[in-house]
């Protein structure tokens, strides 16, 4: 907006945010080892880059990957993770009910999200699934893309690498599997950061109170 020449001073910044009452985490974080990748299995949420990240991470760090999701490229990703050797720890399933997803999302050591532009020139805007992990406590691995700087604080509520990068990818989600204690940490803070920022009751207050200030 601001390199369209809009005003900075009358540019604001509200988020659609997220239910943070009905993602609560119900048991406390453990080192599971499950790696979690919620998303449409196209090019652009980066679904080869977990699996070519996930295939660098020695098994007793990582004991699992589970995505969750359909679409046209989820047959060649699963020939993928075959040619990778990871078959047998990666488990495709389709989407399910929100009850399901919070049910996966409390099991998750954490969550990944690498997504990119993709050749098309199509990019993700902001994950939701980004925010309901992080209200659910759970360390998210994202990549500097669209948005995403602004949902997850790098270092501390998760980490951030470039986009189509497996091998730093893999080396974040190896600094979150192998350290539980800072893990849980990550996921508090990334709890008090959706409660501040994109909590939909907060957001929607904010919003009020901007529509009362041009009204007056």
């Amino acid at each position: 907006m601001l390199r369209l020449g809009f005003s900075e001073s009358r540019t604001v910044t509200l988020y659609t945010g997220i239910d943070t009452q009905q993602f609560v985490r119900t048991s406390p974080y453990g080192a599971t080892g499950l790696i979690l990748h919620i998303a449409r299995l196209v090019e652009k949420k980066g679904t080869e880059d977990v699996l070519q990240a996930f295939a660098k991470l020695p098994k007793q760090t990582a004991s699992s990957l589970v995505i969750i999701g359909d679409g046209p490229l989820k047959g060649e990703l699963q020939g993928l993770a075959a040619r990778l050797g990871i078959a047998e720890q990666t488990h495709f399933k389709p989407f399910c009910s929100q009850d399901e997803i919070k049910n996966w999302l409390s099991k998750a050591a954490l969550l990944c999200a690498p997504s990119k532009t993709a050749k098309s020139g199509d990019s993700e805007g902001l994950g939701q699934v980004v925010l309901e992990a992080q209200a659910m406590e759970v360390p998210v691995v994202a990549t500097h893309h669209a948005a995403f700087n602004e949902a997850v604080k790098d270092g501390v509520t998760g980490f951030l690498v470039p986009e189509a990068a497996p091998e730093l990818l893999a080396e974040a989600m190896k600094a979150v599997l192998s350290n539980p204690t800072r893990a849980a940490e990550m996921g508090v803070a990334g709890r008090e950061y959706m409660l501040s920022r994109f909590d939909a009751r907060v957001q929607g207050r904010m919003l009020a109170t901007l529509y009362k200030s041009i009204l007056s």
